[in-house]
């Protein structure tokens, strides 16, 4: 199956995509709320993520990190990153 663009994806493809890693750059992050944005870097779209997806358990992320993520549909219906690995350069 090849995903040209995220906007097209069925739910059915949604769900087919977790299993699928996405390289990414932190864009927001809001320590106190726990929360943030990333970029993809290919689609280049910003998706929604929660501090408690953050593999090494260290609920906090500066923006600007590159990181690898699975892209999930989230509880809203939108995408939403999960399993996030901060790459280390």
């Amino acid at each position: 199956m090849d995903f040209q663009s995220l906007d097209m994806l069925s739910v059915s493809d949604m769900a087919l995509l977790a299993s699928f890693v996405v390289a990414a750059k932190v864009d927001t992050f809001d320590e106190a709320g726990g929360f943030g944005y990333l970029i993809t870097e290919k689609e280049e779209r910003r998706v929604f993520f929660h501090c408690t997806q953050i593999a090494d358990k260290s609920r906090n992320i500066e923006p600007g990190q590159r990181v690898y993520v699975q892209i999930v549909p989230g509880k809203s219906g939108d995408l939403e990153a999960s399993h996030i690995v901060k790459l280390v350069l």
